[in-house]
């Protein structure tokens, strides 16, 4: 990002779709260092991007720095609620999650169920409620992640 600039959300937004287009999915670092940046809007823009990426099924799974980045966010890290449900959306169209499904009290669930448990906890749920939905819901992918 070029720190000339004043960082509005506009530029921020222009800067981070050129960041975003020249990488590449399979080679994690430029979107993993991104998900890290403190203005909600950048971490907001990558997520959308790795949203579309997968729902095209152009590419079926995400590099593990960028899995972990997105553990990260999910344990507390993020604070945005509209971003924290993005990465939830984003770990449920993973190939590999889907094949590991995701655990709410006991039950598996299918990337479709998450999406819809999703959408329900963003319409009418604080954010404390949507973490909290996140750690059941995510409580497979982050043993895996940190105990490979």
């Amino acid at each position: 990002l070029d720190i000339t600039k004043p960082l509005t959300p506009t530029a921020v937004n222009d800067e981070v779709v050129v960041a975003v287009e020249e990488s590449n999915m399979a080679n994690g670092s430029i979107l993993s260092d991104l998900l890290k940046f403190p203005l909600y809007e950048v971490r907001d823009r990558v997520l959308e991007y790795m949203e579309v990426i997968l729902a095209e099924g152009s590419i079926k799974d995400i590099p593990d720095d960028i899995k972990e980045e997105l553990a990260a966010m999910i344990l507390g890290r993020e604070q945005y609620h509209k971003c924290l449900i993005k990465v939830l959306n984003i770990l449920a169209l993973c190939a590999d999650i889907e094949r590991t499904k995701w655990q709410k009290c006991g039950s598996l669930l299918g990337p479709q169920q998450v999406l819809e448990y999703l959408i329900c906890m963003a319409n009418d749920h604080s954010i404390d409620d949507v973490r909290c939905a996140a750690h059941m819901l995510s409580g497979r992918f982050i043993s895996q992640v940190y105990n490979e």
